[in-house]
């Protein structure tokens, strides 16, 4: 992917982007912010190098 963003949703319901990268050219990129209290992880793909899908190989998340 070549675009996206990090969002989390707090405990209020309200989304909140706690990360974006654009004109990503890297094969293997991360993207990292501070703690956040949160209900739910959403990564949203925004563009990719052919435009056509996208493609995530791992995805953590903790617990704190």
């Amino acid at each position: 992917m070549t675009d996206w963003e990090v969002r989390v949703q707090t405990p209020s319901g309200a989304w909140k982007t706690v990360a974006k990268v654009r004109n990503n050219t890297a094969a293997s990129r991360s993207s990292t912010f501070a703690p956040v209290t949160a209900t739910k992880v959403r990564i949203v793909a925004l563009d990719s190098v052919n435009h056509d899908y996208a493609r995530i190989r791992e995805v953590e998340a903790y617990l704190t």
